[in-house]
């Protein structure tokens, strides 16, 4: 898998309700609540809820909401609610569920490194965790639907805010590192009239005029409308669902790149009735490269990696930019603080293998430009993308017509069909967005 500075890179480009309506029919409907600390009342965000005996999921939204879509055979089932570090708990089903359902989950007990006794060094414990990944994850091909999200903000404004539901054809474990993830785009939907970049729109005014300028001399005719300013793209998903970030490993999962890294017993956690090692990494203090720092979560008994937790080390914070960038960023008055990026990717098992359950990715960034005769111009970006598997097909794996198949060398927002935006996104497990984006405001 590419470095560290290759991956923020990607992601450099990026940053360059309860009372909504509830939709029922005779045979499905949505049930909808909120995930809170039994401790401090507080929200519990990204936490997972199943429907106990399906591949049926979700996750609760920033403010601890969550939105399931159900049958009415469902209603015999159970509510399964988990989190890292959460002692689990299950909710029966029954017709008289209270909607909106109010779940409060206890913090489990940590068991501090000090009181941690095993026979092995962590980075023992992460080479046999590797070595065991053909038998812990899946070795057939196989089918899922994701809900997949994007959204991109400007001091706190929205810029973008894009989501769609994705049928994806899943690669097994093994196979060849050409081997390719099918999806087609289901359904989607591109949030408008929300507020424009604001940071160099000045300058880039000045480019398109120049544009404009030069093309006409050429005798080319140029639409205006056609032509943007300042429009930062997320990465495709395909690259992140190729590489599950375990197909095709990141360097501290890498026994070939482990000299750079230190490993330590962080706790002894706990998912569902599973105990989890928390191995934490870091570069070491003499690498002169930016790599990543974070934590790996083995189950205890198999081994297999529950979960990935990872940032940008502070050690190689200062190496992010390479050397021949900072001339050209200085010429253009250009400030770039070291941008903030996390990482969290969190696998459920099903049948003695674990599958990927979601992915998220954040980052978080403060340019400045500098002007001689004006106020300097401050801007920080904050971006998310995230993917969340609502419904799995284990039964067989089926790839998708050629037609149907998204691209990979455009944004899936590029890719939406206009008629998609007429889905009634109620009939749909997903992240609840803001109240105020789903009337049609801007924030």
């Amino acid at each position: 898998m590419g470095t560290v500075r290759q991956m923020i890179g990607i992601f450099a480009l990026v940053l360059l309700g309860l009372n909504s309506l509830i939709a029922q029919s005779d045979s499905t409907f949505t049930l909808y609540g909120q995930v809170l600390d039994s401790l401090s009342g507080q929200a519990i965000p990204y936490s997972n809820v199943y429907v106990k005996n399906t591949l049926k999921g979700t996750l609760t939204n920033e403010h601890g909401h969550f939105y399931l879509k159900m049958t009415q055979g469902d209603k015999k089932d159970t509510l399964q609610f988990s989190l890292m570090g959460f002692e689990p708990l299950e909710i029966p089903l029954t017709a008289s569920t209270p909607q909106p359902l109010m779940v409060y989950l206890t913090p489990s007990p940590v068991q501090l490194k000090e009181a941690i006794v095993l026979p092995l060094e962590p980075e023992d414990y992460v080479k046999k965790a590797i070595i065991k990944m053909a038998e812990n994850f899946p070795d057939t091909a196989y089918n899922s639907t994701l809900y997949y999200r994007e959204i991109l903000k400007e001091n706190e404004h929205y810029n973008q805010y894009t989501e769609a539901l994705l049928d994806v054809y899943n690669l097994p474990y093994s196979g060849t590192p050409s081997d390719t993830t099918q999806i087609r785009i289901k359904a989607g939907k591109e949030y408008d009239d929300l507020s424009e970049i604001e940071f160099m729109q000045g300058f880039a005014e000045k480019q398109k005029k120049k544009y404009y300028k030069k093309q006409k001399k050429k005798g080319n005719e140029v639409v205006k409308s056609d032509v943007k300013g300042f429009t930062p793209e997320f990465i495709n998903p395909y690259w992140i669902l190729d590489s599950n970030l375990v197909r095709k490993r990141q360097m501290f999962l890498d026994t070939n790149d482990f000299k750079l890294y230190d490993y330590k017993f962080s706790h002894i956690s706990k998912l569902d009735d599973k105990r989890v090692m928390c191995i934490e990494f870091d570069q070491k203090d003499k690498v002169r490269d930016p790599l990543f720092a974070g934590t790996i979560y083995l189950e205890e008994e198999s081994l297999a990696i529950v979960a990935l937790e990872f940032h940008l080390s502070e050690k190689g914070k200062k190496y992010l930019i390479p050397g021949y960038a900072k001339p050209v960023m200085w010429a253009m008055r250009l400030k770039v603080s070291p941008p903030l990026f996390g990482a969290f990717i969190r696998n459920r098992e099903i049948n003695g293998k674990w599958y990927l359950e979601y992915i998220k990715f954040t980052m978080d960034a403060e340019l400045t430009k500098k002007y001689y005769f004006d106020d300097d111009h401050h801007s920080r970006f904050t971006g998310e993308q995230i993917l969340v598997v609502v419904d799995r097909d284990l039964g067989g794996a089926e790839t998708f017509p050629a037609e149907e198949i998204a691209l990979k060398t455009k944004p899936i927002r590029k890719q939406l069909k206009k008629d998609s935006a007429q889905v009634n996104w109620t009939e749909y497990s997903r992240i609840q967005p803001p109240k105020n984006l789903e009337e049609g405001q801007k924030q």
